[in-house]
């Protein structure tokens, strides 16, 4: 005979009134577990149930494991029907493998098939009810079912039999996200992520739940960082991207009409009238300048055989940097585009030069 324990409390059929008469719920216990070889035997004492049952044959043992094992290797290639019937057939050989049941359950939900997926972790969790890898599948089932309050207790579940597991945790992220619960989302998320760099998903969730927030510039660095970190080959990777540009628009256009980029992107042809209209206004300027008393006075003659006599004019003294414009003339703003350095202007080649200090 083989024996296996459970405590009573980790039977999740069993009510708070069951739990209070523990002599009358062997029945109850053997008809759960009627998965199990016949002739079961329950014992129940100080909140523990043993449960006896005769183990299969030597060689169905062995060719159980056997089959368990092509159904992963199956699975591990994407054929997950040969692989539902490798699984299949080990159970039949040998029904007490709680791994093989829950590896049975994830190719059910691989499939769609999400009942059959969740009698099968029920199964699983009867048999290893601490095996927190079943409780993440099952939490993963509640979450495409969207019954976010399942989904929740299951990766909390998962996480207090394993504490740090970032599938549990991502998991756990989608969860809250999905129910609009983003700030538990958000650390949730960061809890993965600090647990498994690499891991691309949670930082995919975490930027989708700032997003929502309303925290664009926050959720780009996410998206950049999962792009910088991630395998090529991750599948996500594409997603991000797409994300990311998303993102990075909507960005844009908060900008509003102030923002040049979009101001290029949606109106180029009145960016290029006021370009011009900018330069014009900078020409103006400069030619005032250089026709002023200050650059070259107007009542000056040179003779290039006697130096010019000193005169005491009261004029203010030369600037020392006489190439740079005196503080009273205004400052237009520096642009320079393609056109204007191609010849656009031609004949003012000099003011684009004088550009880098107009501003």
């Amino acid at each position: 005979m083989h024996t296996f324990v459970v405590k009573l409390t980790d039977l999740s059929f069993l009510s708070a009134e069951d739990l209070e008469k523990e002599g009358d719920l062997g029945e109850k216990i053997t008809r759960q577990f009627s998965f199990l070889p016949a002739d079961l035997k329950v014992t129940i004492s100080d909140g523990l149930a043993h449960i006896e049952y005769s183990p299969a044959a030597p060689e169905k043992l062995a060719e159980a494991l056997r089959l368990a094992d092509q159904g992963e290797k199956a699975a591990m290639k994407g054929d997950f029907h040969a692989a539902l019937e490798f699984y299949t057939a080990a159970l039949q050989a040998n029904p007490a493998l709680p791994d093989t049941r829950r590896d049975l359950a994830m190719v059910h939900y691989e499939l769609g098939q999400l009942d059959a997926a969740k009698d099968e972790l029920i199964d699983a969790l009867r048999l290893a009810p601490d095996d927190a890898w079943s409780h993440v599948v099952m939490g993963n089932i509640f979450t495409r079912q969207q019954d976010w309050t399942s989904a929740i207790r299951f990766f909390s579940k998962a996480l207090e039999l394993k504490p740090g597991d970032p599938y549990a945790l991502n998991g756990l992220g989608a969860a809250h996200a999905k129910s609009g619960q983003l700030d538990q989302a958000i650390t949730a998320f960061e809890a993965a992520i600090s647990a498994h760099p690499k891991m691309p998903e949670p930082r995919f969730g975490k930027a989708l739940a700032l997003q929502r927030q309303g925290r664009l510039h926050p959720a780009a660095d996410t998206l950049q960082a999962l792009i910088d970190t991630a395998s090529s080959h991750s599948p996500i990777i594409d997603q991000s991207k797409k994300l990311l540009a998303a993102i990075e628009s909507e960005i844009r256009e908060q900008g509003g009409p102030t923002n040049p980029e979009l101001l290029q992107e949606k109106h180029p042809a009145a960016v290029w009238h006021l370009l011009d209209a900018l330069n014009a206004l900078k020409i103006s300027k400069l030619r005032a300048w250089l026709r002023s008393p200050l650059r070259s006075p107007a009542s000056a003659r040179v003779d290039s055989t006697a130096p010019a006599p000193r005169r005491n004019t009261g004029s203010p003294p030369t600037p020392r940097n006489p190439s740079r414009p005196p503080a009273d003339v205004p400052h237009v703003c520096r642009i320079q585009t393609h056109r204007s350095r191609s010849g656009y202007r031609h004949g003012f080649e000099r003011t684009l030069a004088l550009s880098a200090w107009v501003v």
